[in-house]
């Protein structure tokens, strides 16, 4: 929208601002309209990269979209643990109840996990419920799955305990208060922009509708969920607002969370471990987005920066076949076969876990470096329908999924075993 500040008159910035921020939420309401019903889907069709070749189904169709679905219900299990308030225990059919534990036994958990990937977008959920399945011979992942499911879920709204926005904020000495600038700046600073005040009036807007805590785009810990890797172990996170404001990377909170459910694990608490594990999950699932590695901005709402071609395609919901192996627990993506299960890397340990983390952060990050985003060329070979610059053609954004999904679920349950053999290996938990 930089053009309109060159515009003569006011009244011809103003009406090219509202035609920019109309045509910016058609194309963010539109795909929610575009049901499988409507798409003229090709029953039958195989048609693996043959964008007008799709076949529907229901239950995995929405696999390819990065985003967590809605917050669970107030008063459920689920949202209480989101809102770290309980750590219920699940037992499985032999284990034996406790009475001074709060615990729920396995097929409530199970319905817990159904609900929540029954919604057509919850993704970080599903990639995550595919990455553990593959270890379901593990007694910790396959008791815990609730817990990393809802975890991977609750990165898209709720921070670290005794965290905000303004901890995720790097730069306090420049912007006292990150959260005030992104929803109450006062007077504007000499950098801003068009774009901040639309953002501004949209969030005061939502603030005053809101029945919910999750209900406000700009609170929320996405902003550090951007990782632009400059370094076999370095990277930046997110910049805006011409270095006004800049958050801390993915790969330093997939740190602070691998930290947080190792401690949770030597006090015993286990439930809150792989909770805190699935919000760590959430992090390395990001890294497989083409704008979350470019530090593309492309949310929380389409005021703020472009909408990302890649997660608009992926919300139409017009799929080639999703299958499953024989016999096999996790998914096959499209033409890429099965996806066997990484073994544990028995090499992490005390001594050199952050390098190990920052080298996963930073091979994943390479690879999808290689594949552009709307605002940023990849670094790679160009795939064959795609352009240096501009949006992405369905064409291409099928294509980088074919790429990235199988790889978004193997690297996710690579950081589940790693996870359960580090803390097997330095330790049971206290009683």
């Amino acid at each position: 929208m930089s053009f309109v500040m060159y515009m003569p008159n006011r009244q011809s910035r103003i009406m090219a601002q509202a035609k920019e921020m109309f045509r910016r939420a058609k194309d963010f309401v539109l795909p929610e309209f575009m049901v499988p019903a409507l798409t003229g889907v090709a029953a039958g069709a195989t048609g693996a990269g043959n964008a007008s070749a799709r076949v529907h189904r229901p239950s995995t169709d929405h696999l390819t979209l990065f985003d967590s679905g809605p917050a669970p219900k107030a008063g459920t299990s689920s949202r209480k643990l989101m809102d770290w308030q309980t750590s219920p225990e699940v037992l499985e059919a032999n284990d034996v109840r406790d009475s001074k534990k709060l615990q729920m036994n396995y097929t409530e958990a199970q319905r817990a996990v159904s609900d929540i990937l029954s919604d057509p977008t919850a993704v970080h959920p599903y990639i995550t419920s595919e990455a553990a399945r593959m270890y379901n011979d593990d007694p910790l992942v396959r008791k815990h799955l609730w817990h990393m499911v809802v975890g991977a879920l609750a990165e898209d709204y709720t921070f670290m305990p005794g965290e905000s926005l303004g901890s995720i904020c790097n730069n306090h000495a420049r912007v006292p208060d990150a959260l005030k600038l992104i929803k109450m700046p006062g007077e504007a600073s000499s950098g801003s922009s068009v774009m901040r005040w639309i953002l501004i009036g949209f969030t005061k807007i939502v603030n005053v509708f809101k029945r919910d805590p999750y209900g406000d785009p700009a609170d929320r810990p996405y902003w550090a969920h951007f990782f632009q890797r400059t370094g076999v172990l370095t990277g930046n996170g997110l910049t805006m607002f011409n270095g006004d404001l800049t958050f801390q990377s993915s790969a330093e909170r997939l740190r602070a969370y691998w930290k947080l459910a190792v401690d949770y694990y030597s006090k015993g608490d286990t439930p809150r471990a792989f909770y805190a594990l699935g919000h760590a999950v959430h992090l390395v699932q990001d890294m497989h987005v083409p704008a979350h590695v470019h530090n593309d901005v492309h949310g929380p709402t389409f005021l703020l920066g472009k909408v990302d071609s890649f997660e608009k395609w992926t919300a139409r919901g017009d799929w080639p076949s999703i299958t499953r192996g024989n016999g096999d627990s996790n998914v096959s993506i499209w033409d890429n076969g099965p996806i066997a299960r990484p073994a544990a890397d028995r090499t992490w340990n005390k001594d050199n876990i952050v390098p190990k983390l920052a080298a996963l952060a930073g091979t994943i990050a390479y690879k999808t470096q290689q594949l552009r985003s709307v605002d940023a060329e990849g670094t790679g070979v160009v795939l064959k329908n795609q352009t240096k610059t501009g949006a992405l053609s369905d064409a291409e954004c099928y294509e980088q999924a074919r790429i990235q999904i199988p790889d978004a679920i193997r690297h996710s349950g690579q950081l589940i075993i790693n996870f359960v053999d580090y803390v097997k290996r330095n330790g049971e938990p206290a009683a």
